[in-house]
């Protein structure tokens, strides 16, 4: 059992993201459990295929980079690391990804192919950036590396999933709190904003009982 994870960095959102992905590597490294990383400008179509065709010990992908309808990017733009061409190498697969759009058609055709389950995004996915009155982007690593933290420590999907959603709508009160302050919190309407679409947007597809121990 062992989780790929993959960070492409190549502009401000996937440098946002790999700082996420740096959160995770310690999490990892911290409770023992196996993984192998693609990061930087690694995460090619090829190299990607290669590595998981090599690795059969892989039961869960970790993504986090840009997405769309039907692809995980990568680190390439026009020939995409995974898309519903070659999806069926995730067969068997828990998938969790921070990318947009994943929800649309990658996710339910991936699950049509045999992945266990997929976490994605229906809609574009928001980051967020610190300003003097508050740092969002630590609330924004805590609740979007919780899944993964969750499935590391034995929780199912589901109850992950629960969990995050959870997790998200106690950060959209606190903002909603914020935003009646906008003297003190400028830009907490904005995040009130992304952090909805976050929250209401978020599927999960596949089995809710899936765990990565089983």
């Amino acid at each position: 059992m062992t989780i790929l994870l993959v960070a492409p960095t190549f502009d401000v959102p996937t440098t946002l993201s790999a700082i996420a992905a740096s959160e995770l590597t310690s999490f990892l490294q911290e409770h023992k459990y196996p993984f192998y990383m693609l990061s930087g400008l690694l995460p090619g179509r090829w190299y990607f295929e290669t590595f998981l065709k090599m690795h059969k010990d892989v039961n869960a992908l970790f993504y986090l980079g840009h997405g769309s309808e039907d692809r995980l990017y990568g680190a390439e733009v026009f020939w995409a690391m995974l898309d519903t061409k070659n999806d069926d190498l995730v067969q068997g697969l828990i998938c969790w990804n921070m990318a947009c759009l994943s929800g649309q058609q990658l996710g339910p055709d991936a699950i049509k192919k045999g992945a266990r389950a997929w976490f994605g995004h229906l809609v574009l996915y928001n980051g967020a950036f610190p300003d003097e009155s508050h740092n969002y982007t630590q609330d924004w690593i805590d609740y979007v590396t919780l899944v993964p933290k969750l499935l590391v420590q034995g929780m199912s999907c589901g109850d992950a999933f629960d969990a995050y959603k959870a997790r998200l709508a106690r950060y959209l009160s606190q903002y909603k709190e914020f935003a009646q302050n906008p003297d003190r919190y400028p830009n907490a309407d904005w995040i009130v904003t992304t952090t909805q679409s976050n929250l209401e947007y978020a599927r999960l597809f596949g089995d809710p009982n899936a765990k990565l121990s089983s």
